[in-house]
């Protein structure tokens, strides 16, 4: 009865079975004092996520946004949510976008982008083609992170299975036809993302930590 009951809590704080625990509350709300302004791109709309979603990712918190880069008029999509490791790490964009008239073009592709001291940050990144012929390409990136690095991660179910939290970015950045890959705004908005003053918490390791190392 003790292993089952002890069992139980642990899992139950785990899941969130009783309620965001406080370091998930104040990643949540860290998570909405994401800047308006990141480098050139400025917060256009912010939307908000369906019930049915919440409830199957079981986040703590969430932002839903989309900026517009003022030089070029580009516009990008980005959604960071923070939750238990297992739901958020499960949903990712290739199970989304396939039951929303979108296929895969490019398989997801390792990206890496660094920080103002160097760090680097992985993403997949992947393109997908709607099945409307009007409408414009997607070029998705996605990853996750437990410590304030994103990790493009191959199995982050068991990656981040004892983290307590875990937080989630997925960017979408359309594609005009003719748009040269090395033009991706997706690619230029986390530059500018990763170089601002602002990331996620409920991490163990701040940005000053990973600097001195």
């Amino acid at each position: 009865m003790l292993i089952t009951l002890t069992t139980g809590i642990v899992c139950g704080r785990i899941s969130h079975r009783w309620g965001p625990a406080p370091d998930a509350i104040a990643a949540a709300r860290n998570l909405e004092q994401l800047p308006k302004q990141i480098g050139d791109w400025k917060l256009v709309r912010s939307d908000k996520m369906s019930d049915f979603a919440l409830a199957t990712l079981m986040c703590a918190g969430y932002i839903n946004r989309t900026y517009v880069e003022q030089s070029t008029g580009d516009s990008v999509s980005v959604a960071i949510i923070v939750g238990p490791p297992g739901p958020t790490a499960v949903h990712t964009p290739e199970i989304c976008y396939s039951s929303r008239d979108y296929a895969i073009k490019e398989s997801r592709q390792a990206a890496r982008v660094s920080d103002r001291s160097g760090v680097d940050h992985g993403f997949w990144k992947t393109i997908l083609r709607s099945t409307d012929p009007t409408a414009e390409q997607l070029c998705v990136f996605y990853a996750w992170t437990a410590d304030g690095r994103w990790i493009a991660s191959e199995s982050p179910r068991f990656e981040f299975a004892g983290n307590p939290l875990l937080f989630k970015l997925q960017m979408a950045a359309p594609l005009p036809p003719g748009r040269v890959k090395e033009s991706n705004p997706g690619q230029r908005f986390l530059m500018d993302l990763l170089n601002a003053d602002w990331e996620v918490t409920g991490s163990t390791t701040s940005r000053e930590q990973r600097e001195a190392t």
